[in-house]
């Protein structure tokens, strides 16, 4: 399979969206389909398919990355923001299983023997800079360490995730009320300020993180207008007209 071929199955797995899922069947299609190419991606790197050339090992590298971030990244956005139960805790797997797949990348010798051995002589400055840095990343993560200690480490990261995902989980489903202010809301979504009474009580986790990206449902958007427009009024001792 040709690099070429490869940039596109990519750009085609990072086109599909991933964060506004209709059902938990929909998360853990878009996962699996990531996660299935990244693994392919890392058994060519192991197996010394790709040149060890800036267009050969670094590119692919660069795409393997790339698949997981975003994966990663898409699992915590609906992890955080789904109205729907079942869709947080689908995201939640699958941002374990991403977590895991990094981890188990930034561990493997042979990615990054084989990444190591890129000549960058002749490249451009960023990209000297840019495996210069990879491969900082590599031994910060103990790639060069013996078996032992890469199991340890990876078993230490894996604790961390579960421990991250439980404190997450917290915040997103508490319901703790959070007393502040006037001026300590100011910079907070829209929804967060509105839905705070006159004394600065503030039932959070309602909708202020789905806000932030623009995630909410026009019922609610209605609710969050109708509250300010009720603010507003009893603050002015009028109503507010259009």
């Amino acid at each position: 399979m040709t690099i070429a071929s490869l940039i596109a199955r990519v750009d085609a797995a990072l086109a599909e969206p991933a964060v506004t899922p209709a059902s938990p069947a929909e998360v853990r299609a878009a996962a699996e389909r990531r996660l299935a190419l990244a693994g392919e991606l890392r058994a060519r790197l192991e197996a010394g398919e790709e040149s060890a050339t800036v267009d050969g090992a670094l590119r692919v590298y660069d795409l393997l990355v790339q698949l997981l971030d975003a994966g990663w990244a898409d699992a915590v956005a609906v992890a955080d923001t789904a109205v729907d139960r079942a869709l947080r805790e689908e995201a939640e797997v699958h941002l374990r299983r991403f977590a895991e797949a990094t981890t188990a990348v930034g561990l493997s010798r042979p990615v990054y023997d084989r990444v190591a051995a890129v000549d960058v002589a002749e490249a451009p400055e960023d990209v000297r800079l840019m495996l210069e840095r990879t491969l900082d990343g590599f031994r910060a993560s103990g790639v060069d360490r013996d078996a032992f200690i890469r199991e340890r480490l990876a078993a230490l990261q894996a604790e961390l995730t579960a421990v991250a995902l439980v404190f997450d989980r917290n915040g997103n489903e508490g319901r703790r009320e959070v007393i502040a202010g006037a001026g300590e809301l100011a910079g907070l979504p829209v929804d967060v300020v509105a839905f705070a009474d006159e004394e600065g009580h503030f039932s959070g986790g309602f909708l202020g993180s789905r806000s932030a990206i623009g995630d909410l449902t026009e019922a609610e958007i209605e609710a969050v207008a109708a509250r300010i427009v009720e603010k507003v009024a009893k603050a002015t001792g009028g109503t507010l007209r259009g």
